[in-house]
């Protein structure tokens, strides 16, 4: 009964391929939830036994069962210190990588380069599948980042594995990088504020995690920039939640980030939304909800317009004055639809209804 379950929920493929080293492995992989375990690396592991990897190759144990000894036997542990490793479609309840989550329009460029350069700097490229950390050259051949992307990350992994002074040939922590015009500030910081908030300041050499006091102390970044470290308010919403379509910044991500059960590292939550406004190299996105608000709230401008038109038609008032008030409204009305080629926040509403209770003859729907 429990075999029938588990291939009702899950459905194993097998494929082979050759790693960096030249050696063969064997990944099975779900097609359903994008799990993926490497049988080479199980038996290393100790998840598998020998005699069992040789009765799955002479059809003994089918692709199911060596899938669920595998599971059976791991112990996955939340790592606290994880960046964003990828993404779950929460529609099909399924994992994917960043740079996947940009091909299939769950995310803008700009939020999966930043989710990659995190990665690049704390470890590693992530491949949410199998939960591994690999470098820029393998998570290329996996399909994690393309040749372009590929070259924006080769200063963060640096940046992760020292950068090495060409004249004294000391490793360079990522500020002293920065003071020697090795690596640019704004990447500089980024790295810093990236591995600050996954767990602490990576030294170069050893990798060691180094919290933001120890890091004044020993010098590795100067007050200034550890005071903008500390200070939220000083934090770029950068990023674009995958989720809600919302600007928020690198801790925030991490903040509304689970943890892959399978894994133990961070996903961030994701669903595909509508698109409004000019097709240029990025789209302005709202989620259901925002658009059936929004157009609410430019149905009751719309009859505030009639309203205000018929009242004036009907009242004494001179040209001039129903000329104003129908500008006043139709601004209004101009400024929502602008306001839908993103996404209206609720201080924005909030500015345009008070506008629009200066108007003497303003719709009883506005007001309430």
């Amino acid at each position: 009964m429990y075999l029938f379950l588990s291939q009702q929920e899950s459905e194993w493929q097998e494929n082979s391929i050759v790693d960096l080293s030249g050696s063969p492995r064997h990944i099975i992989t779900d097609a359903r939830s994008g799990r993926q375990l490497c049988l080479e690396s199980a038996l290393s592991q100790r998840f598998l036994e020998a005699s069992e990897l040789e009765s799955y190759k002479n059809g003994l144990l089918s692709i199911n069962e060596i899938a669920d000894i595998i599971f059976s036997r791991r112990v996955v542990v939340e790592d606290v210190n994880s960046t964003i490793a990828g993404l779950w479609d929460i529609t099909q309840k399924k994992r994917i990588s960043v740079f996947q989550g940009f091909q299939q329009g769950f995310t803008d460029r700009v939020t999966a380069l930043q989710l990659l350069e995190s990665q690049a700097c704390t470890g590693g490229i992530c491949d949410p599948s199998s939960g591994e950390k690999v470098t820029l050259l393998e998570a290329l051949k996996r399909g994690l980042v393309d040749e372009a992307v590929k070259k924006q990350l080769q200063q963060f992994e640096q940046a992760f594995n020292g950068i090495t002074h060409s004249k004294t040939g000391k490793v360079l922590s990522v500020f002293e990088a920065v003071q020697e015009n090795l690596l640019p500030k704004d990447v500089g910081f980024r790295c810093i504020e990236f591995q600050l908030f996954t767990g602490g300041v990576i030294h170069p050499g050893t990798h060691d995690r180094v919290s933001l006091e120890e890091v004044i102390q020993r010098g590795l970044v100067d007050k200034v920039t550890a005071a903008m470290l500390k200070d939220e308010k000083l934090h770029t919403k950068s990023l674009t939640c995958p989720k809600t379509k919302r600007k928020i910044t690198f801790k925030e991500a991490l903040e509304r980030s689970v943890f892959d059960c399978h894994t133990g590292l961070r996903l961030l939550e994701a669903t595909k939304v509508l698109s409004y406004g000019a097709k240029t190299a990025f789209h302005y996105l709202m989620t259901e909800e925002d658009r059936e608000k929004t157009q609410k709230q430019l149905k009751a401008l719309s009859q505030a317009y009639s309203e205000l038109s018929q009242h004036c038609s009907d009242q004494t008032t001179s040209a001039d004055e129903v000329g104003l008030y129908r500008r006043f409204v139709k601004l209004c009305l101009l400024q929502l639809c602008a306001i839908m080629q993103t996404v209206p926040t609720d201080v924005q509403l909030h500015d345009l209804f008070f506008f629009l209770r200066t108007v003497p003859f303003a719709s009883p729907v506005l007001l309430s």
